[in-house]
C-alpha cells in the first residue's frame, strides 16, 4: 500500500470511529471544517511517525500541515526529497 492510501485509511478509521461516517476526499479540509480536532491531528502525527519515521520539529509544527489528506502527503514528500 503506498502512503497516501494509508494516510486515506488511518484518518477514514479515525473519523469512524468518532461516529462520522462521511469519506472525506483527499483535497477537503479535515481542520477547518471541524471534521478533526487538535487531539486527532497529534493522532495523525504519531501514526506518521510509526509507519513513516517521520519527525515532527516542533518549533515548525503549524496544524494545518494535517489539514487535508493531499497536505499531509505533501509534508511526507518535503521530508523524503
Amino acid at each position: 500500500m503506498d502512503a497516501r492510501a494509508d494516510i486515506r485509511n488511518f484518518v477514514a478509521e479515525r473519523l469512524r470511529d468518532r461516529g462520522n461516517e462521511a469519506p472525506a476526499n483527499d483535497r477537503e479540509s479535515l481542520v477547518m471544517s471541524g471534521r478533526i480536532d487538535s487531539m486527532m491531528v497529534l493522532e495523525i502525527v504519531s501514526f506518521l511517525e510509526t509507519r513513516f519515521n517521520y519527525i515532527v520539529d516542533e518549533h515548525l509544527f503549524d496544524q494545518m500541515d494535517y489539514d487535508s489528506i493531499d497536505s499531509i502527503v505533501r509534508l511526507l514528500g518535503k521530508i523524503a526529497g
